[in-house]
This record gives C-alpha cells, structure tokens and sequence, in this order.
C-alpha cells in the first residue's frame, strides 16, 4: 500500500518500523500493544521515513490515493477493484497477526451489494464505475 501511495518501502523495512513503533510505544506506557498500531503509531512511521515532510499537492494526493484502487490505470474504480481493497486488507492483517484484544479480526468486510451501492452512490455519470474526477470530490473535504 505505500507503494500506491509513492513511498519507496520493502516490506521488511516497514515491518522493522512497525516492531521498532511498537516496541518504544510498550516502553512508554508499559503496557503490551498486541502487535497492532494506531494513527498515531502510522505517522511515527511516516515521519521517521521522512515521508510525514513531504509536502504534496491535493491533486497528488487525491491521485495517489486512487492508485490504491486503480492499480492497472485504467482511470476508474470498480467493485472489483474495491473488494480487492478489502480483501488485501484482511490479508495483511493475517500476515501481520494484528488482531482486536479479543483476538478477533479487525477488518471489516462487507457484501458485494454494499459495495456496489458505494460505487451506484459516487457515480455522478453513471458509468457502472467511480472516475478519478468522481473520486475527488469524494476526497475534496478531507484534502482541502
């Protein structure tokens, strides 16, 4: 996923970060993290990568996000492309035995049906698909 968003990351070096993160937030508050990490664990991340410094435009920013689920370039969004999304997440998170203190999944996933109401809602040209125009508006409260 930092490779959609335009950092230059193995996936060991983020693992590295991630333990180092959760490690010194462990130190900090003597309590176990259970290998998860919050927002504010993600941006020690970034910021110690260098990454959080960055300075990049809405539009780049809008256009990175959308890589996420664009990532053949094909200028739209499917279901397809977000029930990927979701399933990549739900992966990772197995990968990385991140779970609730329950030892439950965090991720959630949802119908196809919802799915594709997410798309039916953003799609102003009905095009069956969200474009990146589309999707900047979705983005442009969060991004301005």
């Amino acid at each position: 996923m930092m490779l959609s968003l335009g950092y230059r990351v193995t996936r060991q070096e983020i693992e590295v970060m991630v333990q180092h993160v959760i490690t010194s937030a462990e130190q900090e508050t003597t309590t176990a993290i259970n290998n998860s990490i919050d927002l504010s664990m993600a941006m020690q991340i970034l910021a110690a990568k260098g990454y959080a410094t960055q300075q990049r435009s809405s539009e780049e920013e809008a256009r990175m996000y959308f890589r996420l689920f664009d990532v053949n370039d094909k200028g739209y969004i499917t279901v397809v492309d977000l029930k990927r999304v979701q399933q990549e997440a739900v992966q990772l998170e197995q990968e990385m035995m991140i779970t609730s203190s329950d030892g439950s999944s965090r991720a959630t996933t949802v119908s196809d049906e919802f799915v594709q109401a997410i798309i039916d809602k953003f799609d102003v040209n009905s095009t069956g698909a969200v474009e990146f125009e589309e999707f900047r508006r979705i983005l442009h409260p969060i991004l301005s």
